[in-house]
């Protein structure tokens, strides 16, 4: 299956990161606003000689508010993803650490259970050793515990 989340593609190609924040960031009714605050300005500007002044000076201040407006509108947009994206990252930051830390939680309590059976098991064979040598070392060690007819009938049992 091929994943086409906005997260498995930026894992892909990193370098998109950039145009994925500025396609989020971007507000076309914002740019629309401030196109036609331009474009009032424009007309205004451009029709001096022929429009009237009770047009004219509206047509202007109603151009530039809208400019003001619209690129106003980008920037908090834009400000709304930057924080958006900051909070993702340290999100994604705090699960990393948090996994990290219990990583290293697991390995410690791996070694540690590693250190007690090793301990287990040296005390055993120190045991063992100990039981070894007190049989060789101990008078008659090497005869039978049981005669030969006590064994038979433990055998048939």
């Amino acid at each position: 299956m091929f994943d086409f989340s906005p997260s498995a593609i930026l894992l892909a190609q990193p370098w998109l990161a950039p145009l994925y924040v500025a396609w989020l960031a971007f507000a076309p009714a914002a740019w629309s606003l401030a196109a036609v605050g331009g474009a009032l300005v424009a007309a205004s500007l451009l029709g001096a000689a022929w429009l009237p002044g009770f047009i004219r000076r509206p047509a202007l201040w109603g151009g530039v508010a809208a400019i003001v407006v619209g690129l106003g509108w980008q920037a908090v947009q834009a400000e709304a993803v930057r924080r958006t994206e900051r909070a993702a990252h340290e999100l994604s930051l705090a699960a990393e650490r948090a996994r990290t830390e219990q990583a290293e939680q697991i390995t410690r309590d791996i070694a540690g259970q590693a250190v007690k059976d090793l301990d287990a098991e040296q005390r055993a064979n120190a045991k063992l050793k100990e039981l070894l040598r007190d049989a060789q070392t101990r008078p008659g060690a090497d005869r039978p515990l049981l005669s030969r007819d006590d064994a038979r009938r433990l055998r048939g049992l």
